[in-house]
């Protein structure tokens, strides 16, 4: 069975506050995305990776990202869509025959291995797993004028990451009854959970797994990647 993985790098990045696509921002002397990538390269478990990026910077990611290690895996760039639940669609659409595929940010460089294949054996037992930590902090519900609805249980909530992994079929069959309905959908997951009323697995994964969106997250992700450890 062929384990595919998709890494979406066509997002623009806007709270970064920098000229470039956040993915491309150096990070331990390297883009952000080449350590996101090269997490996959390594993998022995890991047949196929789809890298979306946008149309623009795909000569960009070719030359400067591409070049700077082995990236066989690196099957196909797909062009990026309007939004990020097009961009995972036309990923979707460029993976052929039967397997797994996990749905990866690609600004989330700190995914580690041991997550991934912890991830991948439960999906391949019940189709659909994401990753995720217990959240650190109560949570209120608020209304739109943040008024407070209602406390959620805390032992009951969880933050969830990425990748996400899913039998390629369900999630294929997911996106196409997406287009058909006008719920907003949070995630991958909800997809699964709400189109196709199948169950999602939750797999603890590592607080060290964080998206780069912000500045202060990129001085954190200098840190982490200072004393990141492989345990």
């Amino acid at each position: 069975m062929e384990i595919n993985v998709i890494v979406l790098a066509a997002g623009m990045g806007n709270r970064m506050q920098h000229h470039q696509n956040k993915q491309f921002i150096q990070l331990a002397g390297y883009p952000i995305l080449y350590h996101t990538l090269l997490v996959f390269q390594k993998m022995k478990a890991i047949h196929n990776i789809f890298l979306v990026v946008r149309n623009d910077e795909m000569s960009y990611v070719e030359k400067n990202i591409l070049t700077l290690n082995d990236f066989s895996k690196v099957k196909k760039m797909v062009k990026g869509g309007n939004e990020r639940p097009d961009s995972v669609h036309n990923a979707l659409k460029s993976i052929e025959g039967e397997g797994l595929v996990l749905i990866h940010d690609g600004a989330r460089p700190f995914i580690k291995e041991k997550d991934i294949l912890k991830l991948i054996q439960v999906a391949l037992k019940c189709n659909a797993a994401v990753l995720g930590v217990p959240v650190k902090d109560t949570i209120k519900s608020v209304d739109t004028h943040h008024l407070v609805i209602k406390t959620p249980d805390r032992r009951l909530l969880w933050a969830v990451q990425t990748p996400q992994a899913f039998d390629l079929n369900l999630i294929k069959q997911a996106y196409e009854k997406r287009y058909a309905c006008s719920t907003d959908f949070w995630d991958d997951a909800m997809l699964i959970e709400e189109l196709m009323n199948h169950d999602v697995k939750m797999v603890e994964g590592s607080y060290d797994n964080i998206k780069i969106t912000t500045p202060s997250d990129l001085a954190y992700g200098e840190w982490i990647a200072k004393h990141q450890t492989d345990d």
